[in-house]
């Protein structure tokens, strides 16, 4: 099994494809204040390791481009988890599993949004996805995406310990994140 990732473009609620400039995949996690250019949801539990050092990586990439960080959001997490539990579990990467969609599995968290990307990623070491993603327009554009505010990330291993990744990047409906 190679290495394999890919990006996601999602639709506004009307049904038009997300705005965004240098934004279109989904996926990744935040920490609390563990080190700079990380960032928390209130409340939030700290991540797991590789969690962290993807959203480590992903807001290193961000402030390259002296765009603000993300911060981790646990409804996203949540989302990011489950669907890459559910791609280790199917031994399959995809955007849509079990006829859901990125919108459709942040929805299911609770998550109300007005911008909404995933990334998604296979078979390689944790340490290296980043910057894989950041090889790839799309995925690129979803990391650096101007309309983002807020990440999940989700890591999860098949049972042969081949490595799943999500990100979910979101921008909450107003006064959703109130």
């Amino acid at each position: 099994m190679g290495t394999q990732l890919s990006p996601s473009v999602t639709k506004t609620e009307k049904g038009e494809p997300m705005k965004a400039k240098t934004i279109l995949p989904v996926g990744l996690v935040m920490l609390v204040s563990c080190a700079p250019g990380w960032a928390q949801e209130k409340g939030a539990a700290a991540p797991g390791k590789e969690v962290a050092l993807i959203l480590k990586r992903t807001n290193a990439e961000r402030a390259r481009q002296d765009l603000p960080p993300l911060k981790l959001n646990s409804l996203l997490t949540r989302a990011a988890q489950r669907h890459t539990e559910n791609m280790a579990r199917q031994g399959r990467m995809a955007h849509e599993l079990d006829g859901q969609t990125p919108a459709d599995r942040v929805r299911k968290v609770g998550y109300e949004f007005t911008r909404l990307g995933e990334n998604v990623a296979y078979g390689m070491p944790v340490q290296d996805v980043v910057s894989v993603w950041m090889k790839s327009p799309g995925h690129k554009s979803n990391i650096l995406g101007k309309d983002y505010t807020e990440i999940g990330i989700g890591v999860a291993r098949d049972e042969d310990g081949v490595p799943y990744y999500t990100q979910v990047f979101g921008r909450p409906a107003r006064g959703a994140d109130d």
